[in-house]
């Protein structure tokens, strides 16, 4: 077959495709409802495709830790900085450990569920403001993974039992030999490029206090979040992961029964990831 390009092939095809944009341009309101409804399918295939490859089986957050809905998570749960501080309530966690505090907003939320307990610390690591991307030599630094003021939201309150120590850092240079078995509960939500999900999540099992309920989470576990997800299905053929039903979190953690670590995809289980949002709130 000649599959070089004909020159009055070339011509018919940009007329033809001339006469489509013109037609198009003429009408801008089709134009909206074509836009729209590519975006709809596009979102749909998207979490179709998403639904049959995702290895990592899913339960609902109640099913993983029975009477935890006691807790204030508004709207089923689905905010982060409610969910969090939620699972920090209910394992009466001492020590968290924050990979990518942003503005701040599940920091002090997670700081205020355990000052409304026995108090405790969280500890929350971001790249310092002024970090020019250019130094770092990371393909995973954009403009929008540098927050302004990290933090900033920190500085609206005290608390009296819960100290709040905020750490400005690549996370990958991060020493944490300092608390290195003190924490009860890592989440993650820094950098999303694959490397530096290793790295967080390498340094977060490190982090684990043995005596204590050893909880991992990540954030971002949606589609186009490829180094998370990479990741994680890496991860998941040597630790029993699950995902949190109609959240983007995933979560490891030896307190979950065995029975609900079992495996089989969302796919077989019916998870309709179309519900997810792919955004629950400002970190």
């Amino acid at each position: 077959m000649d599959i070089r390009w004909h020159p009055k092939r070339v011509t018919w095809n940009l007329e033809k495709l001339m006469r489509v944009v013109g037609s198009l341009m003429a009408h801008p309101s089709d134009v909206r409802k074509l836009f729209s409804h590519l975006v709809s399918e596009g979102s749909r295939f998207a979490a179709n495709l998403w639904r049959c490859h995702s290895p990592i089986p899913f339960r609902d957050l109640e099913e993983l830790f029975p009477g935890i809905s006691q807790y204030p998570i508004p709207l089923n749960g689905v905010l982060d900085d409610y969910l969090i501080a939620a699972i920090a309530s209910y394992f009466k966690v001492k020590v968290a450990f924050e990979f990518g505090t942003a503005q701040g907003i599940t920091t002090l939320r997670v700081a205020e569920a355990m000052n409304a307990g026995e108090g405790g610390m969280v500890i929350t690591v971001d790249l310092p403001p002024d970090t020019n991307p250019a130094l770092l030599e990371a393909s995973w630094i954009n403009a929008t993974t540098i927050t302004k003021a990290p933090g900033e939201v920190l500085k609206t309150k005290s608390l009296e039992k819960t100290t709040i120590r905020q750490v400005l850092c690549d996370s990958r240079l991060l020493d944490i030999s300092e608390f290195s078995g003190k924490v009860d509960l890592v989440y993650i939500d820094g950098g999303h490029d694959y490397e530096v999900v290793k790295n967080d999540s390498e340094k977060a099992f490190q982090l684990l206090n043995p005596a204590g309920p050893r909880i991992v989470l990540w954030h971002d576990y949606t589609p186009g979040h490829f180094g998370v997800v990479f990741y994680l299905n890496e991860l998941y053929k040597e630790k029993p992961l699950i995902r949190i039903c109609k959240t983007p979190w995933v979560i490891w953690s030896p307190c979950i029964p065995q029975n609900l670590k079992s495996k089989g995809t969302p796919r077989d289980q019916g998870d309709d990831l179309t519900e997810v949002s792919p955004i629950f709130s400002e970190k």
